[in-house]
């Protein structure tokens, strides 16, 4: 009792006090319990970026399911081999460091690889929701000044005002041999992507 008394000291003469409001221990077990539970920090390689690290996660384990959707499973060998080719693909639309690349896709597969091809060639990419309202995918796209939309052909015909480039990543060549790619300086914290 004394120690409830303690939790509850400030609501014990007040009956209509709602019982969400109640705290349910003391601020010194709640401190401990949130120091000892939020041990989570894990050491982080700042110098190398997310496609660094993802393309030597693939040369560790090539065979090993890197991403599912749908039923499609690719390994990280395959995941790299299609980022590749959209990299490619953007590189040849005029991608290049520090520019901004609107994403316009469903979660899935194309989604992953796009946005890893995009960080691969040192660019940032701007995320659009196909499901919100095309006036507001307009603003989107001429406030981040993204030259560049990966999206359905869908999405790009409601967004008949974007005079950028349009890449469908169906439409990429997954036969394509892929040329030398430019080499990507690691990036920094002052990246925009980062």
């Amino acid at each position: 009792w004394v120690e409830i008394s303690k939790i509850y000291k400030d609501y014990l003469n007040d009956p209509d006090a709602a019982l969400v409001a109640l705290p349910v221990q003391t601020e010194a077990d709640r401190q401990q319990l949130l120091a000892s539970c939020d041990d989570t920090q894990l050491a982080f390689d700042r110098s190398r970026g997310i496609w660094a690290q993802f393309a030597a996660q693939a040369a560790c384990s090539p065979e090993a399911v890197a991403v599912e959707s749908e039923g499609v499973v690719l390994t990280y060998a395959q995941l790299l081999t299609r980022a590749e080719q959209l990299a490619a693909a953007l590189h040849a639309r005029g991608v290049l460091p520090g520019q901004a690349v609107a994403i316009g896709l469903e979660r899935g597969i194309d989604m992953l690889a796009s946005v890893l091809a995009v960080l691969r060639l040192g660019a940032h990419y701007v995320p659009l929701d196909p499901g919100h309202p095309s006036a507001r995918l307009a603003f989107i796209l001429a406030d981040s000044g993204a030259g560049l939309l990966i999206a359905t052909s869908a999405l790009a015909e409601s967004l008949a005002d974007f005079r950028g480039a349009v890449l469908d990543p169906a439409d990429v060549d997954t036969a394509q041999v892929l040329d030398p790619l430019p080499a990507v300086a690691s990036p920094s914290p002052d990246h925009l992507a980062y």
